[in-house]
């Protein structure tokens, strides 16, 4: 699948490698909305990269509980950075 065209991340990832995944980058998928919930079962995810996803608005609540992760970036989401900065 092409990255412009990505809307959301696949089921068939998870399906096939959430328990023992440990990285994620998305860059340049101009059309991605949202995390899906189920994002919250990548219980070895360490690091997460989110860069140039300009329609990306939200992050899902489970986030919060992925223990392992260590690193977190995100850049160039302006539609989330501007919701960000509102709910702080």
């Amino acid at each position: 699948m092409e990255p412009q065209n990505l809307r959301g991340l696949p089921r068939l990832l998870l399906e096939a490698s959430a328990s023992h995944l440990e990285f994620i980058q998305m860059q340049s998928c101009p059309e991605f909305e949202a995390l899906p919930n189920w994002f919250q079962n990548l219980t070895s995810l360490q690091r997460l990269k989110i860069i140039d996803c300009p329609k990306l608005s939200c992050l899902p609540d489970g986030v919060q509980r992925l223990a392992s992760l260590s690193h977190l970036k995100i850049q160039l989401c302006p539609t989330l950075s501007y919701k960000c900065q509102l709910e702080t």
